[in-house]
């Protein structure tokens, strides 16, 4: 069974994936959005794994750069997928919402 902010954290990233998929959601509402999680995983990082937030973090601003520079092009781009970005970010945002929980 998912603890509380691991189900949280996945199904606030879910919806907005999915208003953002449906067109519901612009993509710089989705990066705002998005830019404002890490100070919540920042918060409730447990002290122990310290040393693999600030890589985490890192992770997450460059995934949210791409995905910016991606809104650019009405196509997917041919340096990256829009979709494997967003896939990928969904990937993290499990593996922070699992780390955080234990």
């Amino acid at each position: 069974m998912k603890k509380p902010m691991e189900a949280r954290m996945e199904a606030q990233f879910t919806q907005m994936l999915e208003r953002y998929q449906a067109k519901e959601l612009q993509t710089s509402a989705l990066i705002v959005w998005a830019r404002a999680l890490p100070q919540t995983v920042i918060l409730n990082w447990p002290a122990e794994k310290l040393d693999l937030q600030k890589a985490y973090i890192d992770l997450w601003f460059e995934l949210l750069d791409r995905l910016e520079s991606s809104a650019l092009f009405t196509e997917e781009s041919c340096s990256f997928s829009q979709s494997d970005l967003l896939t990928t970010m969904h990937k993290w945002v499990k593996k922070v919402a699992r780390i955080t929980q234990s």
